[in-house]
């Protein structure tokens, strides 16, 4: 999932850090660094710099969601069942393989959540 993540989702405008300006977070979700499974399970988004705060819910949804993957922000918006922000990643689209990798990670977050 690592490589998925790295060569997908990390690029310094978007969700890493490792070439970023010291500060800088990005989208606001660092999806390079280890630990990402602590960082997003039962966590709210904080919609940083979203071009279209109003489609925005106003309790901000998890970005994964204990309750499940229909309900987790990072499913929805790979699959682009989410109205708010971008669809992600934005210059690509993950293919049959890449997607279901990522479902299974996330599915195996829920089932089994990191310890704080």
């Amino acid at each position: 999932m690592e490589m998925i993540l790295k060569a997908n989702c990390s690029a310094a405008s978007c969700h890493g850090t490792a070439t970023m300006p010291p500060g800088d977070t990005g989208s606001g979700l660092d999806l390079f660094s280890p630990g990402v499974e602590g960082r997003a399970y039962n966590q709210p988004a904080d919609y940083k710099n979203v071009k279209n705060p109003e489609a925005c819910p106003t309790t901000p949804e998890l970005l994964i969601n204990p309750a499940g993957l229909d309900s987790s922000l990072m499913w929805m918006k790979i699959t682009k069942t989410h109205a708010c922000g971008d669809d992600m990643p934005q210059l690509v689209t993950f293919d049959e393989t890449e997607t279901a990798c990522y479902k299974a990670w996330l599915e195996s977050i829920i089932a089994n959540p990191p310890t704080p």
